[in-house]
């Protein structure tokens, strides 16, 4: 039997979900969201290649976006156009 040792974290992000709401006219752009999901990636000390996220929607954009900028590689993927 194979034993695997990780954590689960679940991310709300601010001003969503069960967090509190922001008040109006607060900062909620793209650049606040990523800087608040790589100072939970930070603070909880997680190494660039040591975890991952599962996640759909916008919060996929972020992780995917938050992990392209902290790792050691990018992958880029083809687009073919007809």
């Amino acid at each position: 039997m194979f034993l695997i040792d990780y954590e689960i974290y679940l991310y709300d992000r601010a001003g969503h979900g069960f967090s509190s709401h922001f008040p109006r006219g607060s900062d909620n752009s793209h650049a606040c969201n990523l800087r608040d999901l790589r100072t939970v990636v930070r603070g909880l000390g997680w190494e660039k290649d040591k975890f991952s996220f599962f996640a759909h929607s916008y919060g996929g954009h972020l992780s995917m976006a938050v992990k392209i900028s902290i790792s050691s590689f990018v992958f880029l993927s083809n687009l073919f156009v007809e």
